[in-house]
């Protein structure tokens, strides 16, 4: 394993760790808005 695949599945991995966040965040507001009407 060279550097530069660390640092390829590095960014990969963060990258995916953001759009899961993001649409986890994203659901959760979607749900607490229909708990809210």
């Amino acid at each position: 394993m060279t550097a530069n695949d660390i640092l390829f599945n590095a960014v990969v991995l963060s990258s995916t760790l953001i759009l899961v966040g993001l649409s986890l965040g994203f659901l959760i507001l979607k749900i607490q808005g229909k708990a809210a009407d």
